[in-house]
C-alpha cells in the first residue's frame, strides 16, 4: 500500500471557528484509533499575511515533518469528517494525482448572488471560471482554493526547485493576462498555475463535499439550490426555458 502519511496544515489570524476545531480534533482522534496516517501534530501559522503563512506551512512540512508524504491544507472555516480526508487520500497518487481538492463553495461573484464552487477552469481569454458541471468523482480542473486540498511532497519540492530564486516559492501573486489585461492571481491559484506549468495534473474530487462556514454553513446543496433559482429567474426574464439544464442528476446529490 502506498505511503499515506500526512500532516495537516492551517493558517489563521488568531481566531478559530469552533466547528473547524471540532472537525480537526475528531479527525485526529479517529485517525489515531484507526488508520494512523497523521505523522505529526498539525502545522499552523498565525499572522494576517496569508501568502507568508501558507509558504511557512509548506516549508515546515518539507523540512520538519519527518518525511510525511502528504500535506493537507484545511482552512479554518471548513467543516469536514475523517471520511472526507480518507477519500482524498485514497484517490490521490504521488504521480498521477499529486494535488487533489475537495469540493466546497462560496460567494465569488457580485453578479451571481449564490454559492459557486471554489474550483476553476480557464476560459479562452485566460479567465478562471468556477466549474459548474459537477461529477461525483475525480475531474481535471485548472485551479482551486486551498480550503481542503491534499498535496504530495514531490510536487512541492519540484515547485520549490523551479522557483528557488523567488522568496515565495509556492504561494505568491504571479502575474497573468486575463481578457487582454494584466492582473495578479491569488496565492492559491498561483500555486495551481506553477504546478500546472510543470506538468502536474490538478484534480477536483467532487465526491468529497465539505462545508464552508460563512454567515451560514455553505454546502453542495446550497450551490445546487442557488443555481436552480438563478436559472429559473433567468428563464422568466428571457423566456429561454432551454437554459434550465440539469446541473447534477438527483442521485448524485
Amino acid at each position: 500500500m502506498a505511503d499515506q502519511s500526512l500532516i495537516v496544515g492551517y493558517i489563521h489570524n488568531g481566531d478559530l471557528k469552533a466547528r473547524f476545531v471540532r472537525s480537526l480534533l475528531t479527525f485526529m482522534a479517529y485517525d489515531a484509533a484507526h488508520r494512523q496516517t497523521i505523522k505529526q501534530l498539525p502545522y499552523e501559522c498565525e499572522s494576517c499575511d496569508i501568502v507568508a503563512n501558507r509558504n511557512r506551512v509548506v516549508q515546515n512540512f518539507l523540512e520538519k515533518s519527518g518525511g510525511a508524504e502528504w500535506l493537507l491544507f484545511v482552512d479554518t472555516d471548513i467543516v469536514f469528517t475523517p471520511e472526507h480526508v480518507y477519500q482524498l487520500l485514497d484517490a490521490a497518487h504521488r504521480e498521477t494525482a499529486p494535488m487533489v481538492s475537495g469540493l466546497y463553495h462560496g460567494f465569488l461573484s457580485p453578479d451571481y448572488p449564490w454559492p459557486l464552487p471554489f474550483a476553476f477552469d480557464v476560459t479562452d481569454n485566460g479567465e478562471f471560471r468556477s466549474v459548474i458541471q459537477i461529477d461525483t468523482g475525480m475531474q481535471r480542473v485548472m485551479g482551486f482554493g486551498m480550503g481542503f486540498c491534499l498535496i504530495h511532497r514531490g510536487l512541492l519540492e519540484k515547485v520549490a526547485e523551479a522557483h528557488k530564486a523567488n522568496p515565495w516559492r509556492w504561494f505568491g501573486r504571479d502575474s497573468a493576462t486575463i481578457g487582454g489585461l494584466p492582473t495578479y492571481l491569488g496565492e492559491d491559484l498561483t500555486l495551481c498555475k506553477r504546478a500546472s506549468d510543470l506538468g502536474f495534473p490538478l484534480y477536483l474530487h467532487a465526491g468529497v463535499r465539505v462545508g464552508h462556514l460563512k454567515s451560514q454553513l455553505i454546502t453542495f446543496d446550497s450551490f445546487v439550490e442557488g443555481h436552480e433559482t438563478y436559472l429559473k429567474k433567468r428563464a422568466a426574464r428571457t423566456g429561454d426555458v432551454t437554459s434550465l439544464e440539469v446541473l447534477v442528476q438527483p442521485e448524485q446529490r
